[in-house]
């Protein structure tokens, strides 16, 4: 099953690419490190979908560029709409995410409280208080309560 979904990933005329590099990721599978250069490829110049798989997989994979990536999948959610589902199940599945990630998640929600995506995020990682998301609270994530 792995080896399918690989092969479909590193497949670019594949219509199935987008899932099956989410899917790889959710499931934490390794890449060889041709397979890690595909994904370093995508995740750089790829549509913002693709990144977001690609971003994804490499957040789950590659421990020594995991806080890069996830900067990248951050920005991603908060500016590219067509990548945010993606985007947000990689960073609702990762340990944690730093107080500079959740301001910038916060104030991209309070620009646009349509993107119910961004709020699951900070739902799952900023317990503290997500009512200081809530339009017209300034308040920063770094501030506290």
């Amino acid at each position: 099953m792995i080896a399918t979904l690989r092969s479909i990933a590193l497949d670019s005329s594949a219509p199935d690419r987008i899932p099956a590099i989410a899917s790889l990721a959710r499931l934490g599978a390794a890449f060889d490190e041709s397979g890690t250069r595909m994904l370093r490829e995508l995740a750089k110049g790829a549509a913002a979908p693709v990144r977001a798989a690609a971003l994804s997989a490499l957040t789950k994979t590659d421990e020594a560029s995991r806080a890069t990536d996830t900067e990248a999948l951050v920005a991603l959610l908060a500016t590219a709409p067509s990548a945010s589902n993606i985007a947000a199940a990689a960073l609702r599945e990762l340990g944690e995410l730093d107080t500079r990630s959740l301001d910038a998640l916060g104030q991209a929600f309070r620009e646009d409280q349509s993107r119910v995506e961004t709020l699951g995020v900070l739902a799952v990682h900023d317990r503290r208080d997500v009512g200081r998301y809530a339009p017209g609270n300034t308040r920063r994530a770094s501030q506290g309560r």
